[in-house]
C-alpha cells in the first residue's frame, strides 16, 4: 500500500502554491455545497486486465466537516476494512486548525502539523514534526499592511533557512510576480501571473534565476468565470514537454493530452468521466489512459443542508 498521506491528500506545510488562501480556508472540502460528510472509495489499475485482482489497489477515506466547511478528521481504510491511518483536526477557540495529526495503522503518530495565527486570522507559522516530537521543517509568513502575505521562509530541523518566496501584488491584489530564493538571498525562479477580468489567472510565465524560461500557462474560461481549457509548456531549455486540458461545464478536467519531445516523441491521451450529484459534485470518476482503465472511484456526500445547482 502506498504512503497513506499521500492517498488522502493531506494537507503538508510547504512554501504555497499561487492563489492558496494562508488560513483555516485552506482546510475546505472544495466541494459545492456544504458537505457533512465524504466517503470515497478509488480502485486504481496497474494492468492491462482490470479485472484481475493482480496489480489493482483499492482503499476508502471518509472526510468529516463542520458547517463552516472546514475538515474536522479524515480515516483512510483498506477495501477489506482495515484501518489504514487517520488524520485528527484541533481547533482554536476562534474556529482556527491549530494542530492535524496523522497517525498509522498502528495508531502510532506519524507527523503533527502546528499553526500560529496573528490577530487577523492568517497563520504566522506552521512547524511540521515527525512522530509528534523531533521538528523537522518551519514555515514562518509575512504580511503587509494590506494583511497579503508578501513574504513566506521555509527553515530546515535547526532553523536554518532553506528559501524565501516573495509575493508582490497587483492593483487589483493579485499575486503580479513571485521570487524565489534559496538560503543566500538569490533568485532562483520567478513567475509572471497575469489575469482577466482582474480576478481568473490567464497566464504565468515561469523564469530560472538566469532569465531563461522554464514553464508557460496559459488558461481559458467560459461566461461563468469557470475553466475551459488550460495549456502549460515547459522549457529546458527548448519545449521538451505540452500538457493541454479540457474541462467541463463544472470545471473539471475531462481530457489531458500530453506530449513529451524527448528522449522521443511521445503522446498520452486521458480522458476523465463523470457522474454529478444534485448539488454539482462527482459522485462517479472513471480515469482511462491510452485506452487502458487506470481508477475508477465512487463519493458518497453527506450535506448538512440539501441543495441544487443554481
Amino acid at each position: 500500500m502506498r504512503n497513506f498521506t499521500i492517498l488522502l491528500g493531506w494537507f503538508v506545510g510547504t512554501i504555497a502554491l499561487q492563489g492558496q488562501p494562508y488560513d483555516t480556508q485552506a482546510f475546505r472540502s472544495g466541494l459545492r455545497g456544504n458537505p457533512k460528510q465524504v466517503t470515497t472509495t478509488e480502485h486504481l489499475f496497474f494492468t492491462s486486465n482490470p479485472t484481475s485482482e493482480n496489480g489493482q489497489e483499492s482503499y476508502t477515506v471518509i472526510s468529516t466537516y463542520n458547517q463552516q466547511g472546514i475538515c474536522t478528521g479524515q480515516k483512510m481504510f483498506s477495501i477489506g476494512g482495515a484501518l489504514i491511518g487517520t488524520a485528527e483536526y484541533k481547533f482554536d477557540r476562534n474556529g482556527n486548525v491549530y494542530e492535524i495529526d496523522y497517525t498509522g495503522e498502528y495508531d502510532d503518530l506519524a507527523t503533527r502539523l502546528s499553526y500560529t495565527y496573528n490577530s487577523f486570522g492568517k497563520w504566522q507559522s506552521c512547524r511540521t514534526y515527525q512522530g509528534g516530537f523531533r521538528q523537522t521543517e518551519l514555515i514562518t509568513y509575512r504580511y503587509n499592511t494590506d494583511n497579503r502575505v508578501d513574504q513566506i521562509q521555509e527553515f530546515s530541523s535547526s532553523n536554518l533557512l532553506r528559501k524565501t518566496e516573495e509575493i508582490i501584488y497587483n492593483a487589483a491584489g493579485k499575486d503580479s510576480i513571485t521570487l524565489f530564493r534559496d538560503r543566500r538571498g538569490k533568485i532562483t525562479s520567478r513567475n509572471l501571473y497575469s489575469y482577466v477580468c482582474d480576478s481568473l489567472l490567464s497566464a504565468y510565465t515561469s523564469f530560472d534565476g538566469n532569465g531563461i524560461l522554464t514553464e508557460h500557462y496559459t488558461a481559458s474560461y467560459n461566461d461563468n468565470g469557470i475553466i475551459s481549457q488550460a495549456q502549460t509548456k515547459w522549457f529546458n531549455p527548448r519545449l521538451y514537454k505540452e500538457v493541454s486540458c479540457q474541462y467541463d461545464s463544472l470545471g473539471n478536467v475531462i481530457r489531458q493530452e500530453e506530449t513529451v519531445n524527448t528522449p522521443s516523441y511521445i503522446v498520452t491521451e486521458t480522458t476523465v468521466t463523470y457522474q454529478y450529484d444534485p448539488v454539482g459534485n462527482w459522485i462517479r470518476k472513471t480515469i482511462v489512459k491510452d485506452g487502458q482503465l487506470i481508477s475508477q472511484s465512487e463519493r458518497k456526500i453527506v450535506y448538512y443542508t440539501p441543495g441544487k445547482l443554481p
